[in-house]
C-alpha cells in the first residue's frame, strides 16, 4: 500500500499506470491463446459443425484461457451428468442414441415434409396431426439410404457411427483440463473434434440430412413398406392369425403406429428349430392374440371448463405361452381415436365372432375356424363378409339337405339382438353423455349433448350399416334358394 501513500492526484496516475500496465498483460495473453487455437486445424466430423478457424470463434466470446475452460467445463458438465443419470436408469449408451435419433426424426418429418400436418375434426373440435402415423420404427428399418455423400446399408450403420461420435464426446469431456496449463495437451489431442454444444440437436442432424427432398408421398410409400416387414417378420408369421389382425387394424386406422408391433417384436427372438422364445422369460410362445378395447381421453377446455370425450382404439396384445402362463402387454402409445363405423367395427370384432359362432353347428364352429384360418384378411378386414362366404359355401347344390354349418335358418334379427347384447359394454361407452362443464350454460351444455349424440348415433348405425348390409345379402340369397326347394 505504500506506493499509494500521496496525494490524490498522485495516487489517481499511479492507478492509471498500473491499469494500462494489467490491461496490456492481458492483451498479451489473450494474443497468445488466440495464436494456441490459430494453430490448430480445427476440422469437426459428425456431430459437429465445420470451424475452418478457432480464433474467428472465440474471438467474441472466449477472451482467455480461464473463460475457454469455463465454456469447456460447463458443456462437459452437460454430457457427463447425462451420462451419469443413464446409468442411474439402466440406459446404455446404444439406446439413449437410439432413441434421440427415432424422437428427432418423428421431430423433422412434421416441421419439415411439406404437407405432412394437417387439419382434422376429432369430436367437433379441429386439431392439427399428421397426416398418417410417422413411426420410428419406419427409421429403424430403412435400407440402403444416402445421408450426404454417404450411403448407409441400413439403419444398424447410422446407429453405430452415431454411438461412436457420442462415446467419443464422452470421452473428451472427461478430458477437459483443469487448469489453463494444459489447454494446448488437450487441444493438440481435439484438433479435429468439438464437444458439441447441444448433444441432441448434434446426434440428430444425420436425421434432418436424411429427409431432404422427402414429400408427404413419398415418406408415406416409405412407411407402408416399413410395416409390410415388420408384419412379414419371422416373429408374426409363425402367428397368423395376429397377423390378420394387425393388418385389418391397420387398414382401418391409418393413424395406427408400427411402434407398437416393433415393441413386441423386440421381446421375442427366433430359436434355430424356428421357434419364438421370450427374452425376457426364456419361454416359448405358442400363440399371440389381439383384442381392441374402447378407452376414453378426456381434455378440459380453459375458458368454461368443457370436458371433451375422446373415444379411442386400444390395442392389447397377449402372449400365450407353451407353459400355459401368458403376458399381456397394453401399450398407451398405440392408442387411436375411432372416428368412423368401420373402426368401431373392427373394436368390436370379438363380441360380433361370438354372436356368428352362436349361429352354427359343432361342426359349423371348426370348420368356420378352419376357414377364416384359410382366409385371414377376409376375415380381419370383415368378418361378416367372410361369413357370408362360409355360410354359403356350406349350401347344397341340390336344394335339398340344409345349410352344412347353421343350426337353423339365418335370422338378422337374431344376430342383431345377440351381437348389440354382447358388446353392450362397450356401446355404453361410445354413447355415454359428456359432463356439464363448471362455467357452461344449461343451453350451451344441451347444443353440446345434441352433437355429441348425432355424432355417436352416425358412429353406431355406420358400424351395423357393415354388419346388416352383407346380412342381408346372404338373406337373399339364402332365401332364394330355400324357395327353390
Amino acid at each position: 500500500m505504500s506506493r499509494y501513500n500521496a496525494t490524490s492526484i498522485e495516487f489517481g496516475e499511479e492507478l492509471q499506470k498500473d491499469l494500462i500496465k494489467r490491461k496490456q498483460k492481458e492483451a498479451k495473453d489473450q494474443e497468445r491463446f488466440a495464436k494456441k487455437l490459430a494453430g490448430v486445424n480445427f476440422v469437426v466430423k459428425g456431430a459437429s459443425a465445420l470451424l475452418d478457424n478457432r480464433t474467428a470463434a472465440f474471438n467474441n466470446s472466449l477472451l482467455d484461457e480461464k473463460t475457454y475452460l469455463e465454456t469447456q467445463r460447463k458443456r462437459a458438465k452437460t454430457l457427463i451428468d447425462q451420462k451419469n443419470l443413464n446409468e442411474k436408469s439402466n440406459i446404455s449408451d446404444r439406446d439413449y442414441v437410439d432413441n434421440i435419433l427415432a424422437n428427432k426424426y418423428q421431430d423433422f418429418v412434421e416441421g419439415n415434409v411439406e404437407g405432412i400436418m394437417i387439419q382434422k375434426e376429432i369430436n367437433g373440435e379441429m386439431k392439427t396431426m399428421p397426416a398418417y402415423d410417422v413411426s420410428k420404427a419406419s427409421l429403424r428399418n430403412m435400407t440402403d439410404f444416402k445421408i450426404g455423400k454417404k450411403t448407409y446399408s441400413n439403419y444398424e450403420e447410422l446407429l453405430n457411427e452415431s454411438v461412436t461420435a457420442y462415446k467419443n464426446a464422452i470421452t473428451q469431456a472427461k478430458d477437459v483440463p483443469t487448469d489453463a496449463d494444459s489447454v494446448q495437451t488437450y487441444l493438440d489431442k481435439y484438433t479435429e473434434s468439438e464437444m458439441p454444444t447441444n448433444l441432441i440437436d448434434a446426434i440428430g442432424r444425420p436425421v434432418k440430412r436424411l429427409l431432404r427432398g422427402e414429400t408427404r408421398e413419398t415418406l408415406e410409400d416409405k412407411i407402408k413398406k416399413s410395416k409390410e416387414v415388420t408384419l412379414s417378420s419371422p416373429i408374426f408369421e409363425q402367428f397368423t392369425s395376429f397377423g390378420a389382425s394387425m393388418r385389418a387394424y391397420d387398414a382401418a386406422f391409418p393413424e395406427f403406429s408400427e411402434d407398437m408391433l416393433t415393441k413386441v417384436k423386440q421381446n421375442f427372438t427366433v430359436n434355430s428349430d424356428g421357434k419364438i422364445t421370450s427374452s425376457t422369460y426364456n419361454k416359448t410362445v405358442a400363440e399371440i392374440k389381439l383384442e381392441t378395447k374402447i378407452v376414453e381421453s378426456t381434455s378440459e377446455s380453459g375458458v368454461d371448463n368443457t370436458k371433451t370425450i375422446t373415444k379411442l382404439a386400444q390395442p392389447v396384445t397377449e402372449i400365450v405361452y407353451t407353459d400355459g402362463s401368458s403376458e399381456t402387454i397394453v401399450d398407451e402409445d398405440a392408442q387411436t381415436p375411432i372416428t368412423n363405423g368401420k373402426q368401431l367395427l373392427v373394436v368390436l370384432d370379438a363380441p360380433l365372432k361370438k354372436t356368428l359362432d352362436d349361429t352354427l353347428t359343432a361342426f359349423g364352429i371348426d370348420e368356420w375356424n378352419k376357414y377364416q384360418q384359410n382366409n385371414l384378411e377376409e376375415s380381419a378386414n370383415n368378418p361378416m363378409v367372410a361369413y357370408n362366404n362360409f355360410i354359403i359355401s356350406g349350401q347344397d347344390p341340390n336344394n335339398i339337405n340344409p345349410n352344412k354349418y347353421l343350426k337353423g335358418d339365418f335370422d338378422l334379427n337374431e344376430v342383431l339382438v345377440s351381437f348389440s347384447s354382447a358388446a353392450s359394454k362397450d356401446l355404453i361407452q361410445v354413447v355415454k353423455t359428456p359432463t356439464q362443464g363448471t362455467n357452461e350454460t344449461d343451453e350451451e351444455y344441451a347444443l353440446r349433448v345434441e352433437e355429441a349424440s348425432r355424432e355417436n348415433q352416425k358412429l353406431i348405425l355406420q358400424m351395423y350399416e357393415d354388419i346388416i348390409n352383407p346380412a342381408q345379402e346372404l338373406t337373399r340369397i339364402l332365401g332364394i334358394e330355400s324357395r327353390q326347394k
